[in-house]
């Protein structure tokens, strides 16, 4: 979304309680911490929630970023299709 852009910011912090949640649910199950899946989708929703914590909601998430975040998401679902 574009800066000023209406539910902007009401995004931004549904992302970060749902990042949030997700983190909290995860962290501490031996199943899953362990799995290469796990470690790619947490570097990137640490990415995502860095980013926000760091320049706040103001300043628009970068290209070059958002182009890592989406490839650690697609290595992630490849790693999950191999039951990893």
């Amino acid at each position: 979304m574009a800066p000023g852009t209406e539910g902007r910011e009401e995004s931004i912090n549904t992302t970060r309680n749902m990042t949030n949640a997700w983190v909290a649910k995860y962290r501490r199950d031996n199943k899953t911490t362990g799995k290469p899946s796990y470690g790619q989708v947490y570097s990137a929703l640490n990415a995502v929630s860095g980013h926000f914590n760091n320049f706040g909601t103001k300043y628009p998430f970068p290209a070059k970023r958002k182009d890592r975040v989406f490839a650690e998401f697609e290595q992630a679902e490849l790693l999950l299709s191999r039951g990893r």
